[in-house]
């Protein structure tokens, strides 16, 4: 059970789980990228698309959705409220897993109410769930320490990101275009949102004043967001103006041929609650095509790439370019990181040996 947010979490382990003789239901919103996504992602799982109206009818909607296949488990993808289904008048009630992926009270764009609500959302879900499920090693000491805090005995299981193997089906006429567009350019490349703290005006500002000092690149954004069409506007002027291309939003089946023609990947990230917190899946999809990743040593990119990543002190810009530039620098280098430890295949084994040791009963 999924929000759109949480989507790749779900796919990623559907598949995988199919595959080792499991069956596999997604109940989703009903969307025309929902349905794309699911269709590329895992064509094997069963989609339960679902409506999104006011909060009380989509709980009761999901909630049936869920009952009509009976689940073991119920991995409860996203805090929103909207999806916390309950089986209290069920015969046998399932296992019911909530996934956190992110310190929604600790985002610093939202407002103190809000963050409060959002601390309050999840306290209480430490005492309504039966297991949590951590993306991060923050998240997973925090709520491991909480339910102590509150005497709940929920176990806590540490499962970051990782990537598909859709990833390595490259769309060869697009990589011979990307190819000849950049034929003699290195290309420095972001995905992600486009939100001031993610990082997205310290990269341009980097970038300017990097094209003072070399023209052998560019730099490609592509995702979506509030900041996006600022970005539009400050990549069209002044010495960004060609140096820069803002892509948008890019379908999953093209990413392949972006990454492949990529000389190096950037990562922003801050030193707040939610950077240390929050678990960045782009980094995972950088991993198997053995590039350089410009980061900041916060949380889950420390903990992922430790002396392989290319690291710049967080809101540092003038750092930031050094750290481009040096990339740049570099040829012909070879990652430590064994990405095929990241793979979804790879996640799905480890939690089916964790829910193993602690749920024998369910016999998985």
């Amino acid at each position: 059970m999924t929000d759109n947010a949480t989507l790749k979490r779900a796919t990623g382990l559907a598949e995988p789980l199919i595959s080792r003789s499991h069956f596999v239901s997604i109940v989703i919103e009903d969307t025309v990228d929902n349905r794309a996504r699911l269709a590329f992602e895992c064509p094997n799982a069963q989609a339960l698309f679902c409506s999104r109206r006011d909060r009380k009818s989509d709980r009761a909607e999901r909630l049936a959705l869920a009952r009509s296949v009976d689940p073991d488990v119920v991995w409860i993808c996203g805090l929103g409220t909207r999806n916390w289904v309950k089986f209290r008048n069920a015969n046998q009630r399932p296992l019911c897993m909530m996934d956190h992926v992110e310190l929604f009270s600790g985002i610093p764009r939202m407002s103190r109410l809000r963050r409060l609500w959002d601390a309050l959302v999840e306290w209480r879900s430490l005492i309504t769930f039966d297991a949590h499920i951590c993306a991060s090693r923050y998240l997973d000491n925090l709520f491991t320490r909480r339910l102590r805090l509150l005497l709940q005995k929920s176990p806590t299981f540490y499962y970051p990101y990782a990537y598909g193997k859709q990833l390595k089906n490259t769309d060869a006429r697009l990589s011979l275009e990307l190819s000849t567009r950049y034929e003699d350019k290195k290309v420095l490349l972001y995905m992600g949102s486009f939100y001031e703290n993610y990082g997205c005006l310290d990269m341009l500002e980097a970038v300017e004043q990097l094209v003072e000092e070399r023209d052998d690149f560019v730099f490609a954004m592509m995702g979506s967001g509030p900041l996006k069409e600022r970005c539009k506007l400050l990549a069209d002027r002044g010495s960004l103006k060609g140096r820069v291309d803002v892509l948008g939003y890019i379908p999953e089946a093209e990413l392949p041929a972006w990454f492949n023609c990529a000389h190096a990947f950037i990562c922003p990230l801050r030193d707040t609650i939610q950077d240390w917190a929050r678990c960045p899946s782009k980094l995972y999809m950088y991993l198997p095509f053995k590039k350089p990743i410009v980061t900041s040593p916060i949380g889950e990119a420390l903990e992922l790439l430790k002396q392989d990543g290319f690291f710049y002190e967080p809101g540092d810009v003038d750092q930031l370019k050094y750290a481009l530039s040096r990339v740049l620098d570099t040829e012909d280098w070879k990652p430590t990181v064994d990405h095929l430890l990241h793979t979804w295949e790879f996640r799905a084994d480890a939690w089916l040996e964790w829910m193993r040791q602690n749920y024998k009963s369910l016999k998985l």
